[in-house]
């Protein structure tokens, strides 16, 4: 049969009473609503949250965050060079700014008043990544399916990010690689 003890009688090691920290009715502030608290506030904590006082110890490196501004999301560009036409991407692709890019592809392919551009048939478009700041799942789902669409009109899509890690780590992480091959730099991907 089991003790009908109380919860005290379970309780083991310093209650926040005995340290001096706030608890439920008590009128005092924590250290996140005040700001901070007293060394003997920290030294408390750590007896209590040996964890805390390691973390405490730990370097921190700022982060870099970059402003938000009024101006585009993403910018995309295109331009012919030879038999490939080069579409320069910069900023940020996601759901919101996917369909930009496949609007700028289909721009470039088919140019007002129909016919092909400067005359000669696309062999190839080359998206050129390097100035990409964000690249989302949905970003991603847009380069393949862009890549599917244009293959199925004999044109090959190459993908430059040359060091850019933002398109590098989720393109690894979606294992993007064993289907498409990012190229260095854009004039491996012209030759390619």
């Amino acid at each position: 049969m089991r003790s009908q003890a109380g919860p005290s009688a379970r309780r083991r090691g310093p209650r926040l009473s005995d340290v001096g920290l706030p608890h439920a009715g008590d009128d005092r502030r924590t250290d996140a609503a005040s700001g901070g608290g007293s060394d003997a506030d920290e030294a408390a904590l750590g007896e209590v949250f040996p964890q805390r006082q390691a973390k405490a110890d730990r370097i921190t490196l700022p982060v870099r965050v970059a402003p938000m501004t009024d101006g585009p999301l993403m910018s995309a560009a295109a331009a012919r060079v030879g038999s490939a036409v080069v579409l320069t991407v910069g900023g940020e692709v996601d759901l919101y700014t996917a369909p930009q890019l496949v609007d700028t592809v289909v721009a470039a392919l088919h140019p007002p008043g129909g016919g092909t551009p400067a005359g000669t048939p696309v062999e190839s478009v080359v998206a050129d990544l390097t100035e990409v700041a964000f690249l989302s799942s949905a970003g991603l789902g847009t380069l393949v399916a862009l890549a599917t669409r244009l293959g199925d009109d004999g044109i090959v899509l190459r993908l430059v990010a040359g060091g850019n890690k933002a398109v590098t780590r989720p393109w690894t992480a979606m294992h993007l690689g064993d289907r498409f091959r990012l190229y260095p730099d854009l004039p491996t991907a012209l030759d390619g």
